[in-house]
Parts: structure tokens; sequence; C-alpha cells
């Protein structure tokens, strides 16, 4: 099957199952997370970690926050894109799309457990608004690696990177997103959790 290759290539990504079975697993993971975070009884982290935000939301952002905010962000589209050179390349990006999954379910699910509602808003404040973008993001972009693993020229030791090539609108796209996402959590985040506060 040949497949149109342009410059911004998200609706090629988009569009293939692979894409459906990469979202299904984060849904599993979401669910898996959310009922592990819900069952939890760790309310000396969850305190803990809900303190933190509110002392975080009193300093302004500076660069360590933002370098902390594009780590915790851009690490993700990193793993998604490393787990296709690792054999099988299926089981380690599926892996941490859903390990991402659980991730964010977990923690919101574990501080509406022990917080109630404001542990909800405390966790929407802190990293819903960039979940947003980078959840999808991180779905396109392992896709496109899953894709680029399927399409890579055999005997090649660049193969995959040159298979990558082909989706390289989408992952700029996703990538300069994700980065302005994380900014704007790291800036916008301790405005929002001052709200909440």
């Amino acid at each position: 099957m040949k497949r149109k290759v342009s410059f911004f290539t998200v609706g090629v990504v988009w569009n293939t199952p692979v894409f459906l079975f990469l979202t299904v697993l984060f849904v599993c993971g979401v669910i898996a997370g959310g009922f592990t975070g819900l069952l939890g009884r760790e309310a000396d982290t969850v305190s803990r970690l809900a303190s933190h935000l509110v002392n975080a939301a009193q300093t302004a952002p500076g660069a360590r926050q933002v370098l902390g905010a594009l780590g915790g962000t851009v690490g993700w589209i990193v793993l998604a894109l490393l787990g296709g050179l690792l054999p099988p390349p299926s089981l380690f990006i599926g892996a941490v799309v859903a390990a991402r999954g659980f991730s964010l379910a977990f923690t919101v699910a574990s501080m509406v457990a022990q917080l109630g509602m404001r542990g909800l808003w405390l966790s929407l404040a802190a990293t819903g608004a960039a979940s947003i973008v980078t959840v999808p993001c991180l779905l396109i972009v392992a896709a496109a690696a899953y894709l680029a693993v399927c399409d890579a020229p055999r005997g090649q030791k660049t193969g995959y990177f040159y298979a990558l090539g082909r989706y390289r609108g989408a992952l700029a796209a996703c990538l300069a997103l994700s980065v302005a996402a994380a900014v704007l959590r790291a800036v916008l985040a301790p405005l929002a959790l001052r709200l909440f506060v």
C-alpha cells in the first residue's frame, strides 16, 4: 500500500489502524491507572504532592520549572521514538503509550481519592491543560514511529530513521506543540494553582 507523503503528515498517521491500536492501549493505561489510584492508600505521599504543588504555586516559575516541564513532556515523545529502535518495537511503543495513560490517570485518581474535589482541581491545574495537547501528540509520534518501523528498509542501520523522515512534518508539529505546552504549563500552572488553593 503506497502512502501519500507530504511535509505535514498528521492526517496520514491519524487515519491508520496503528493510531487506533495505540489509542486503545492509552485508554487501557488510563483505566488501570484510575483504578490503581482510587484503590491506593498512600495518603502521606498524596498530601506531600499536594503541598508541593501549593508551595510551587507561591513562587514565580523559573528556568528549573521550565526545564522540568520540558523534560516531562518531551521525554515521553523521545521514549516513543526510542521504542521503535528496540525489538520488538510494537511492544515498547505500546508500553510507552500505556504507561503515559497510567501515570496521568493514577495521579488524578490518587489525588481525588485522598483530597476529593480539591485533588481533582489541583491535578487539572497542574497538568490538565498541557495534557490536552501532549497526549494526542504522543499518540501521533508513537504511530509514526510504528509506521516507520514497518516501512523501514531491511538490512540498513539507519533504515528506521530514513523511514521516520517520511513523517517529519507530523513529528515537527507534535514536538513544537509539546514544547509550547510544556512552557505554558510551567508558566500558567502556578497561576491556575493559585486559583484553586
